[in-house]
């Protein structure tokens, strides 16, 4: 079965409780677009100049150089005062038509709006991606609904997205790479042998338009994912922090982009592909490989 964009689950925000004092992406923007306007009223009431005859070309110059700066600053404030998918070029409106205001349980890391900006102009541009990857989940959540849900990284987050923020499918290229994934995160949560469950591996076939792959040798020198993928996003986040990853995911993810092909930090060579779920387009496909061998298995 193909799934298209009316098959799309979106986070039940019914089903998310704010922490206290948590604050959402809009109220952060509209923070910062004052933060900027303090700033430009500063800048400007320091180059005005009670004596016009003295040392003018100095403010003309300054002038055109904060103009040039604020315009990059003002460009970011602009996508974080309105997240709706349908305002960000290329989007499409059909498949992403509702407001987007997280709700988070932990404090925005504070260079989203740098990586917002930076994800807009970022080269080599976007492309489309087909393949096969594969997940390895336990077998009381093996059904197909669930293993394409991402519900799971919704409720307890995961490298690329925060908890109770937004639906995330985590696969990896290589079956071994997935089964891999897998137990390293359970040596990461501290589980004993005991707790270990059976595990089932699947595969499943992608279409993507939108995909930006980051283990690419020539991306940008702003983009350090050797450093911030050594972050343990588990304990920060549960110190009340989003990580950088989650950060760039979420940049990403409101920037319009599918999907991200990243490097594995658990696994040597290992190649993940990590799929904003609520982005998908309706062109975009995603087809669990042996889906009614599975269903007849669970039954």
């Amino acid at each position: 079965m193909r799934y298209g964009v009316n098959r799309l689950m979106r986070p039940r925000r019914g089903e998310t409780v704010p922490a206290p004092n948590s604050r959402t992406d809009s109220e952060f923007a509209e923070e910062f677009v004052v933060v900027i306007i303090c700033a430009v009223l500063t800048s400007l009431a320091r180059l005005s100049d009670p004596d016009p005859l003295r040392k003018p070309a100095r403010s003309v110059a300054g002038a055109q150089i904060i103009t040039g700066k604020l315009s990059a600053l003002l460009q970011a404030g602009a996508f974080l005062m309105d997240n709706r998918c349908n305002v960000l070029k290329g989007r499409d409106v059909a498949a992403c038509n509702q407001e987007d205001r997280l709700s988070m349980n932990v404090r925005p890391n504070p260079r989203y709006a740098e990586f917002v900006y930076r994800l807009g102009k970022i080269s080599p541009k976007l492309s489309a991606w087909k393949g096969v990857t594969f997940r390895a989940v336990e077998l009381e959540h093996a059904s197909p609904e669930q293993i394409l849900s991402g519900e799971g990284s919704l409720k307890y987050g995961g490298r690329w997205n925060a908890p109770e923020t937004f639906p995330v499918i985590y696969s990896s290229t290589r079956p071994g790479t997935a089964a891999e994934e897998a137990f390293r995160l359970a040596e990461d949560y501290e589980l004993s042998p005991d707790d270990l469950k059976p595990r089932l591996t699947c595969g499943i076939e992608w279409n993507l338009s939108r995909v930006i792959d980051l283990t690419r040798s020539d991306l940008p020198a702003w983009l350090k994912l050797t450093d911030w993928m050594q972050e343990n996003f588990s304990r920060i986040n549960q110190s009340g922090f989003e990580t950088l990853c989650q950060a760039l995911g979420r940049a990403g993810r409101n920037n319009g982009m599918s999907a991200f092909i990243c490097p594995s930090v658990r696994v040597a060579d290992g190649i993940n592909l990590v799929v904003f779920r609520d982005r998908l387009r309706a062109a975009e496909e995603m087809r669990l490989l042996g889906e009614e061998e599975l269903k007849k298995c669970l039954a």
